[in-house]
């Protein structure tokens, strides 16, 4: 295979792997369920997050300089989807077992207020679900150990204005 052609498909697998972890960060349910997938703490979490930092070190905007930087990006995206796979896997298996069961709690009600929120018929009963989710989740990012991404607490901190949870469009308010 030819070195842009390698190059190309590396690439590819990079951003695919980079957009399915993303999810994680940015949806606040997945957030809560599955914690595990981006809390560093976690080995397979630190583990990919390793694998990310040594294959975007090798990315380029302009291309492999030669077939070795191809090769070698290449094969470092290779280990960084390995790596994903596990921690997904792993992360997902966890769940929020390994915290505290009064930190875990935490998490499913909050969870459950979210997705009442997004079930909601009114914008008052959406707000209302929204605002006790926040109030939790506020309570709990300040006295846990979790360790989340600033992308993911941002998500957290401001669940009235995560689009998913925006609620529907009216005349007044058009996304």
């Amino acid at each position: 295979m030819s070195s842009e052609l390698l190059w190309e498909a590396a690439l590819s697998d990079h951003n695919q792997v980079l957009t399915e972890y993303l999810s994680y960060e940015m949806d606040p349910e997945l957030v809560l369920l599955y914690p595990g997938v981006t809390d560093v703490t976690v080995p397979t979490a630190a583990a990919f997050h390793d694998a990310a930092t040594r294959a975007s070190a090798l990315r380029t905007e302009t291309g492999p300089a030669d077939a070795d930087h191809a090769d070698s990006y290449h094969r470092a995206v290779t280990e960084l989807t390995r790596r994903w796979r596990e921690c997904e896997e792993y992360g997902r298996r966890l769940g929020h077992s390994h915290l505290p069961s009064e930190d875990a709690a935490t998490l499913d009600k909050t969870v459950k207020l979210i997705r009442h929120a997004r079930a909601a018929q009114t914008e008052f009963e959406r707000a209302s679900y929204l605002d006790r989710a926040q109030a939790l989740i506020s309570a709990f990012l300040t006295h846990s150990a979790l360790r989340v991404s600033p992308a993911a607490r941002r998500q957290l901190e401001s669940l009235a204005t995560v689009p998913a949870l925006a609620g529907p469009p009216t005349r007044d308010r058009v996304p």
